[in-house]
């Protein structure tokens, strides 16, 4: 996914503008809750942000954005940036995967255990199916 110059492409403009408001406002909220950050991260965060919102059909730039959310453990920053890519792209196995990651790292059980299901649909990696299963034995094994 990472290294190409794909973009997402919406089909009509109502269908855009949802997920960018819902998205948008997620970040206002997210942004906050990673204090911790030294500035440097913290500016490139922020840079990648901004430079998302000026094109928000760049994958590239959303996933390097979450990215940088998962590396400072902002999951609630970076947790909307992939359901947006998946939104327009819902065949993104690592993706399901990856909100699976975080979601089980928020607790959220039971959304993570839909995602490791999904990430595990006909089309995905060995790898990928091995690692959702991982996740779902985990889960069944702690009973959540």
């Amino acid at each position: 996914m990472r290294g190409s110059a794909r973009k997402i492409h919406a089909g009509s403009g109502r269908n855009y503008l949802l997920p960018m408001a819902i998205f948008a406002a997620s970040l206002c909220l997210a942004t906050s809750a990673g204090a911790t950050e030294t500035p440097t991260t913290q500016q490139a965060f922020e840079t990648a942000f901004q430079q998302m919102m000026r094109d928000p059909g760049d994958v590239d730039a959303t996933m390097h954005y979450a990215n940088l959310a998962i590396a400072m453990q902002n999951y609630e920053a970076a947790i909307p940036a992939l359901e947006r890519i998946l939104f327009f792209n819902p065949k993104l196995h690592d993706v399901k995967l990856e909100l699976g990651v975080l979601y089980y790292n928020l607790h959220s059980y039971d959304v993570a255990r839909e995602y490791f299901t999904a990430a595990k649909a006909a089309g995905a990696t060995n790898d990928i199916t091995q690692q959702a299963d991982d996740y779902l034995a985990k889960l069944e094994k702690a009973g959540g």
